[in-house]
């Protein structure tokens, strides 16, 4: 059987029964028990600063993102043996801290967008995957939108390393894509890149 990872956005409508993920690992993102309370994955990456966390928790309105002691939710789910692999160390049992540096050396100077998805291929590819399956994650709002193209770059990446990739979402990603107000996307692209290099930074 293919050493097999099972990466899961937020979009509650997508994800399949979590018996049919039982082949593999599961990774998902941040606030995974905001919309899958029974869902106990191997990993969830959270790849902010906790000083970002705290500066947008204090933005009237976002309440929503975390809600409530997101920091307890953490601990709970590292007992029953998730890993959180994260941009610094929380104190949080069974961290990982996202291996930049590896990430940047195996890209040999390739540019990709970076974001929470395309950093889970990257280093689902780097760990030697051979199957990386997508799910709920069809990026219809505007920021994540704009996620797309480095997404697609680290799918392709993968695809050249020999890795199989199944996602659902690809024609309707390519379509999007070229409709992406280019502006805006440079200005999303820009700031992704400010905090790729500042990754790298911290790993020298």
């Amino acid at each position: 059987m293919a050493k097999t990872v099972h990466i899961c956005g937020l979009f509650r409508a997508d994800i399949p029964e979590l018996s049919s993920l039982s082949d593999g690992q599961v990774w998902t993102v941040n606030d995974w028990y905001r919309c899958y309370p029974k869902m106990t994955p191997d990993r969830v990456f959270n790849l902010h600063t906790k000083e970002a966390l705290d500066e947008s928790l204090a933005v009237e309105g976002r309440e929503d993102r975390f809600p409530g002691d997101y920091i307890s939710e953490y601990h709970m789910a590292a007992e029953s043996g998730t890993q959180f692999v994260l941009l610094e160390q929380w104190g949080i049992a069974n961290e990982m801290l996202y291996p930049a540096d590896r990430i940047f050396d195996f890209l040999n100077g390739h540019k990709v967008q970076f974001c929470g998805i395309t950093a889970m291929i990257l280093l689902a590819v780097l760990e030697k995957y051979e199957k990386i399956c997508l799910w709920a994650c069809p990026l219809r709002d505007n920021e994540y939108r704009y996620q797309i193209q480095g997404i697609l770059k680290a799918i392709k990446i993968a695809r050249f390393k020999g890795v199989e990739v199944e996602c659902e979402y690809e024609t309707d990603w390519a379509v999007r894509l070229t409709s992406t107000e280019p502006d805006v996307a440079k200005t999303y692209d820009d700031s992704i890149a400010l905090l790729a290099e500042r990754l790298r930074i911290q790993r020298r």
